[in-house]
């Protein structure tokens, strides 16, 4: 890209006074700068694009820069401005007789639409973009056709209709072989299942799109591709994030219990200068930890008084129980030896296998020590929540469950942390929870 950027600046010099090069040039460096994610400078080049074709009378010119304009307004959120700088394209595009053009103003504008809440307006936009797209066969706009009109079912309350869709914009991108369009379709039916509770559906195809941008060649594809990666991980942390909550809404002891743990625990990674790979890995993870105990039976999590140690070891279960509801899904993070080692202890007590030392991995160690401090803190069915001070003792007095460097991470995180206020959780099968 800089290679890229230099050759066409080169380019400006070598043209003089050119205005048709300069258009050129620089709607050529304002799709690199969009590449790159710098908005504000594409904006500055495409509207140097658009002042060189007007200068130069170049109608054609000028509805791509409108257009281009239009898509980094979009992005940046300028909904009134990308709505202007659509329609003026569109309508030059007309002049024009640019049949795509037409099609991919709607298209994009639609998405405009989508993003606003006017999703009648949206649906027309796309369905007058299929028509003219009978003209032009073009299949990866077609498909992008498809993926916005199934969004405007999804969100107008016609699922079924809005599946249907998606599938279709799935299929047609597969046979372009347009990674963008699988990825953007993959994820909008991914929160369409998050919407019907599918959340295991919704889960698979998040990861696969992820995949898929992982994949995407910003040169080829001319997509900001960190951009479209940080929309798609914000849509899988409210899945998880939903899917933690749901888990615990049966029980009042138990609603918020996910959040603070996965709060807390990213505190922890941080305060260990962890990636943002493995910081993710946390975060995720502690959403996830528990989602075993939707089969362990209700009056288990609920039971007023101390477990049976039968009762107990059905409880112990719950981590196994959260990988074989997660067995068809590969996530882009390490995210199952969390969910199936967060009760693992350091020195070889814990469960379900009995790991030992650093066979425990870190992320699973720092939920871990997470959850048994959220478990102490909040109000039981059998005993009031410990303050911060007691919870901490009982923590130091078994530290040998955790790694040093885990067990000072999390005094480290918990030192920036306000105290926490009397809340209500539920059982935890922990020893410090009084618990056989």
């Amino acid at each position: 890209m800089a290679d890229a950027r230099s050759h066409f600046q080169r380019a400006v010099e070598l043209g003089g006074a050119s205005r048709e090069l300069r258009a050129r040039v620089e709607q050529n460096l304002g799709i690199i700068a969009s590449i790159q994610g710098d908005l504000e400078d594409a904006v500055a080049c495409y509207s140097r694009s658009l002042e060189a074709y007007e200068s130069c009378g170049d109608e054609h010119g000028c509805a791509i820069a409108y257009h281009n304009l239009g898509m980094v307004s979009a992005q940046r959120q300028l909904l009134d401005e990308a709505d202007a700088y659509f329609a003026r394209s569109y309508a030059t595009a007309v002049r024009a007789n640019d049949v795509y053009l037409q099609a991919l103003c709607l298209l994009n504008h639609a998405e405009v639409f989508v993003a606003r809440g006017r999703y009648e307006a949206a649906r027309r936009n796309a369905e007058d973009a299929l028509a003219r797209l009978d003209q032009v066969d073009d299949g990866v706009l077609r498909a992008q056709a498809y993926r916005i009109i199934g969004m405007v079912y999804r969100e107008t309350g016609r699922p079924a209709l809005a599946e249907a869709r998606l599938h279709s914009a799935i299929d047609l991108a597969i046979g372009t072989g347009s990674a963008l369009n699988e990825a953007a379709a993959r994820r909008e039916l991914a929160i369409l299942y998050q919407g019907l509770a599918r959340n295991q559906d919704a889960l698979m195809l998040l990861n696969e799109a992820h995949a898929l941008f992982s994949r995407l060649d910003a040169r080829g594809d001319l997509v900001y591709v960190d951009g479209k990666m940080a929309e798609l991980e914000a849509t899988y942390l409210a899945l998880v994030s939903e899917w933690g909550q749901s888990i615990e809404s049966s029980d009042t002891y138990t609603f918020g219990h996910c959040e603070r743990v996965a709060r807390l625990a990213v505190a922890v990674a941080q305060a260990l200068r962890l990636s943002d790979h493995d910081q993710t890995t946390v975060r995720l993870g502690a959403y996830l930890h528990d989602v075993g105990k939707v089969r362990v039976p209700h009056e288990l999590l609920n039971k007023p008084g101390p477990l049976t140690r039968d009762e107990f070891e059905v409880v112990q279960m719950h981590p196994i129980q959260g990988i074989e509801l997660l067995a068809a899904v590969e996530f882009p993070w390490d995210l199952k030896p969390v969910i199936r080692w967060h009760h693992e202890k350091y020195d070889g007590t814990g469960y379900p296998d009995r790991l030992r030392g650093d066979e425990i991995p870190v992320a699973a160690q720092i939920v871990g020590i997470v959850d048994v401090y959220d478990a102490l803190t909040t109000t039981r069915s059998y005993r009031p929540a410990m303050s911060r001070e007691a919870a901490l003792g009982e923590i130091a007095r078994c530290q040998g469950w955790w790694s040093e460097q885990v067990y000072t991470g999390f005094q480290r995180a918990l030192a920036g942390m306000p105290a926490p206020e009397a809340g209500l959780d539920s059982h935890q099968d922990s020893v410090l929870a009084s618990h056989p």
